[in-house]
């Protein structure tokens, strides 16, 4: 999407990016709630169907146009019925609520041109060239051409896709129930599974990483908000966030002079040549980050945390 020039919207929050590269650890709680034995609930004609019958039905049900929620809800009925959607769920989590994760991240600008090297596949390049000639053909020298800006826009762009919205009425009601009675554990019990089918489970007890699977480097979180509260807040009294390390990582372009942002040539040339454009990018819990992003090269963080940290923070004081 065009937001204008980087600094118009470098410090914005980011806050929906960045959840969208989080990776949630749904399956750790919806494992908690499975514990115990399953009632193999056979007075119900649902539940008595054979695993691959049931999930038919389910695919079925999910084809609907409020199908993905039915199905939420549906496994909150009962052990059972959770035991059988669980993967579905885990599925749904990551197309829903993942959607940047292990995905390329890069922030360009109009003039960009050409993309970071090794960033598209041979396929992609060969549809880049063919964009670019379509483009010029025809186009006098004073014309502006799009280049790999409106390739992008115009054949890759996809906003990602967003998880259904909970008709409104239900969220009160499923939320009113437990606290009218905030005395029932059972209640209480519901509404937590409710709330970790629908919208993940992230634990903040256990360290997360902003991690690089191209490079097989990453930042640690808790670090990278150590650095930040010791920032000065502007005016509004904002810092900056584990946001503003993606982005000072990811921003390519050869015009740094139209950034919008006071800093001298070095500088403006080392944010628009960011050393992670084009890379694929993930936020993990530390202790999960080979299980979710696959095993290779040792992970490193020698140095990167605390440089790409110096960085933000250089951004920061010349904002």
């Amino acid at each position: 999407m065009n937001r204008g020039k980087l600094g118009e919207f470098f410090w914005e929050s980011g806050w929906h990016e960045l959840r969208a590269l989080r990776i949630p650890a749904s399956d750790l709680k919806i494992d908690e709630f499975l514990r115990g034995p399953v009632n193999p609930q056979r007075g119900s004609s649902l539940f008595g169907l054979p695993v691959e019958l049931f999930a038919a039905v389910v695919a079925e049900l999910a084809d609907e146009d409020d199908g993905p929620l039915q199905v939420l809800c549906l496994a909150v009925t009962c052990k059972a019925a959770l035991s059988h959607i669980r993967k579905r769920i885990l599925d749904h989590h990551h197309k829903f609520l993942s959607y940047h994760a292990r995905h390329r991240m890069i922030c360009i600008g109009e003039y960009t041109q050409p993309p970071p090297e090794g960033m598209l596949n041979a396929d992609e390049t060969q549809q880049l060239t063919a964009y670019l000639e379509e483009q010029s053909a025809g186009s006098d020298e004073d014309t502006f051409l799009p280049g790999f800006y409106g390739f992008v826009e115009e054949a890759c762009y996809d906003p990602g896709a967003r998880v259904p919205r909970m008709p409104s009425e239900l969220e009160v009601k499923l939320w009113s129930l437990p606290r009218e009675n905030p005395s029932d554990p059972k209640l209480l019990s519901d509404a937590s599974l409710f709330e970790v089918v629908k919208s993940g489970y992230y634990p903040e007890d256990r360290p997360w990483a902003l991690c690089n699977l191209t490079k097989r480097e990453y930042v640690r979180e808790d670090a990278a908000r150590e650095v930040c509260r010791g920032l000065p807040p502007d005016v509004a009294g904002h810092r900056p966030s584990l946001w503003h390390f993606v982005l000072a990582c990811i921003c390519w372009s050869y015009d740094e002079t139209s950034i919008g942002m006071p800093l001298d040539e070095d500088d403006a040339r080392a944010l628009t040549r960011g050393r992670w454009a084009g890379d694929k990018l993930a936020i993990v819990l530390i202790d999960r980050m080979d299980e979710e992003l696959g095993k290779g090269p040792a992970w490193t963080d020698v140095d990167v945390t605390a440089e790409v940290g110096g960085f933000v923070e250089l951004l920061w004081k010349s904002y």
